[in-house]
């Protein structure tokens, strides 16, 4: 009588098979919650209303739903009991600032940059960026500015760096545009950029490069 043979129910080939679609269906399933992850931190990030009302649920009385009468100027009060009590231990400098203009023209200083040969006597030369007034030079270490930016061309400096190499130093580079917002009161106000600006004789007269764009 013949005994019937048991075949088994993996071979070789379809348990290597299954093992590597198991691996694949793993690597998968982890990449697709890094991507889920990843989307929701983008999205928080861009979440200006979740912002507003996180700092609102923080701030305001839960029983009215306001924020109390008086808050801000008890913030400024306890800022300023802080900075006594630093002042009294020795922690902290006061500094005084005086306004040195120009005050016809608006924008955040968004970039600033000593002169290479910059020695406080002979050179004190200053360039700084305005993030929607421009590019201003200072010959004087900063006592007194100059709007340089070419008249009609992009006004929102990001960023401005000097040639350093010996005998380039004349050289500057800056560059426009900015994506987080240029407004105090509104979101997503940026400007886009049209490439960079270069200068040849030490941030007097810039000119953009055209490949930059």
């Amino acid at each position: 009588m013949n005994t019937p043979t048991l075949r088994p129910f993996f071979t070789r080939r379809s348990l290597f098979i299954f093992l590597t679609l198991l691996v694949l269906l793993s690597f998968a399933a982890v990449l697709s919650c890094q991507k889920a992850e990843v989307r929701k931190k983008q999205d928080k990030a861009m979440d200006i209303e979740g912002a507003h009302d996180y700092e609102m649920t923080m701030l305001r009385n839960p029983q009215t739903e306001t924020i109390p009468d008086g808050t801000f100027e008890a913030e400024r009060a306890q800022a300023r009991e802080v900075l006594e009590s630093q002042k009294l231990s020795g922690r902290a400098l006061v500094n005084s600032y005086t306004f040195q203009g120009p005050d016809n023209l608006g924008g955040r200083t968004r970039s600033v940059a000593y002169d290479k040969r910059f020695n406080g006597t002979t050179n004190r030369v200053i360039i700084a960026g305005g993030v929607s007034g421009g590019v201003y030079k200072s010959i004087d270490d900063g006592a007194t500015w100059t709007r340089k930016s070419p008249t009609g061309e992009h006004f929102s400096c990001t960023s401005i760096v000097q040639d350093t190499r010996p005998g380039l130093e004349d050289t500057w580079y800056y560059a426009v545009g900015e994506a987080s917002g240029n407004s105090a009161s509104l979101s997503s106000t940026g400007y886009s950029g049209n490439g960079v600006y270069k200068s040849i004789d030490n941030g007097e007269t810039w000119a953009r490069l055209p490949a930059s764009n």
